[in-house]
């Protein structure tokens, strides 16, 4: 009866251990870069990497609902800055800028603001303002088109 139980339990084990699969490559860009700290994971799962300093990630996932489907995400990464310029008691300037980083397709982005507000009264102003503003195009058409930038608001 003992020796049923331990070949039972080692075919379980075996069964089990068959059912991972081990998912491995490296994400490039169109020319051939790394694409650095890019998700990598199985899609609906908690299964996934990150991508290291050469692109490359690596990872066992039990999840066979999933198998042959992944999914990449980017990351963004910006900063914006002003400064406000008092140019009389009624008049102020404002000059800032906003930078953004795509990981996915590897792209900085700067675009300038500027704008300036008279006070016409204790309780209004008129302002104008100028600025260029941009978004990224959505991750499944980076993940298709590496070459893809930022593009303008119109």
């Amino acid at each position: 009866m003992k020796t049923i139980f331990t070949a039972f339990y080692i075919l379980t084990i075996s069964a089990s251990l068959s059912a991972q699969t081990h998912l491995n490559g490296k994400i490039t860009d169109e020319k051939g870069e790394n694409i650095i700290g890019a998700n990598v994971y199985l899609k609906d799962t908690y299964d996934g990497a990150s991508t290291d300093g050469n692109g490359y990630f690596s990872f066992i996932s039990d999840d066979q609902a999933s198998k042959n489907t992944y999914q990449v995400d980017d990351h963004l990464a910006a900063g914006f800055a002003e400064t406000e310029l008092y140019l009389s008691t009624k008049l102020i300037a404002r000059a800032g800028s906003r930078i953004e980083y795509a990981s996915l397709n590897q792209k900085f982005n700067l675009s300038p603001r500027l704008s300036l507000a008279y006070k016409t009264g204790d309780n209004s102003q008129v302002s104008v303002a100028y600025g260029n503003f941009y978004q990224l195009p959505e991750n499944d058409f980076l993940k298709i088109n590496h070459n893809l930038s930022y593009e303008k608001a119109r």
